[in-house]
C-alpha cells in the first residue's frame, strides 16, 4: 500500500467522532474526510470563543459608556 500512494503517512490523534485515539497508517487522501470534519469542528469551537469574547467587550463597553454619562451628568 505504501508504495502505491505518494501521500502514505502516520495519522495519529482522536477521532473527531467517536473520540477515540487514532494511530494508523494509510493515504492521507483517504483521511481527507475526517480530516475536514475535524477542522469543522475546531473552526466552531473558534468561532463560539470569538463571540463569547465579543459579547464580553460589549458588556465592558456599555457599562464604561454609562460609567461616563452618569459623569458627566453629575458634573452639570
Amino acid at each position: 500500500m505504501e508504495h502505491q500512494c505518494d501521500w502514505y503517512t502516520q495519522l495519529m490523534g482522536n477521532d473527531p467522532q467517536s473520540g477515540e485515539r487514532i494511530n494508523k497508517w494509510g493515504c492521507a487522501v483517504g483521511f481527507l474526510p475526517m480530516l475536514l470534519i475535524e477542522g469543522a469542528q475546531s473552526s466552531r469551537q473558534t468561532t463560539e470563543s470569538i463571540q463569547v469574547f465579543r459579547d464580553e467587550v460589549i458588556k465592558g463597553n456599555e457599562e464604561t459608556l454609562a460609567r461616563i454619562q452618569a459623569e458627566q451628568r453629575r458634573i452639570a
